[in-house]
């Protein structure tokens, strides 16, 4: 369960109901998680919090834990209540093992430059194989199970000292990068599919709203990412109408 009051139209409404909850980056299919957003007495005390997701204090294991083992030291979550976004089904969420500290004794100003010298960040690198490997072989596949591993020690490994190493075998060559003919990561095939998508949605509300048989009216909301997008494919004459029955139909509004 969680607690979430988002901010719509300008005024805070507590959802209520399932919403998937996620944090940029996930890497294993478990870092998706679907709660049950609660609005009932229990929880009457928190509607102050506005914008923000409450998590159980109670349980298993903790909700952000889950949630590629979010730390709660800023972090920021997609929560979505829309339908067509809730998976129907939820993997088991990693078991993210924490990592002890690598104690060294006391540390002089020679140490902390022999590590800060030869430290390496790998995230970059861990990122850049996990896209080609779940291009190739899809996310489901034991290379990026294993990228995913290195990943959550990666992350932290400048605070607990852990020497992360990638193996030879995760590291596509040349050969299978040509085999596979990759051009693009899946987030960026993804983006483009949603990006089609939107401005299909966009033409189809614009051709209702200008229907004299429909009586349908845009929000504001729409005309603003409709001036905002700049690869827009509608034609600036329908845009002019469009905007023009807007504004027709604000001052019929306040006249009324």
């Amino acid at each position: 369960e969680c607690f979430f009051r988002p901010t719509i139209n300008g005024k805070p409404k507590t959802i209520d109901g399932l919403v998937v909850v996620a944090k940029n980056p996930c890497y294993f299919l478990g870092d998706i998680r679907v709660l049950t957003a609660v609005s009932d007495v229990r929880v009457a005390c928190l509607e102050h919090l506005v914008d923000c997701i409450v998590f159980p204090t109670k349980g298993k294991q903790p909700h952000s834990m889950e949630i590629a083992g979010s730390d709660l030291d800023g972090d920021q979550y997609f929560v979505s209540w829309e339908k067509k976004l809730i998976p129907p089904a939820c993997r088991e969420p990693y078991d993210y093992p924490s990592v002890e500290a690598n104690v060294v004794g006391e540390v002089n100003r020679d140490m902390l430059l022999h590590y800060f010298a030869f430290y390496k960040n790998l995230v970059g690198k861990i990122d850049e194989y996990y896209n080609y490997w779940a291009a190739v072989n899809g996310v489901e596949s034991s290379q990026c199970h294993q990228l995913a591993e290195l990943f959550s020690r990666s992350i932290d490994a400048a605070k607990t000292g852990d020497v992360v190493h990638i193996s030879s075998k995760l590291i596509p060559t040349p050969d299978g990068a040509s085999d596979a003919k990759i051009t693009e990561p899946v987030w960026k095939r993804m983006e483009e599919i949603a990006l089609r998508a939107k401005r299909d949605m966009s033409e189809s509300v614009i051709e209702c709203a200008l229907n004299p048989d429909v009586d349908y009216c845009v929000s504001k909301e729409f005309i603003m990412s409709l001036l905002r997008d700049e690869e827009s494919s509608i034609s600036q004459f329908k845009m002019l109408l469009v905007l023009y029955h807007w504004c027709c139909g604000q001052q019929c509004s306040e006249k009324n």
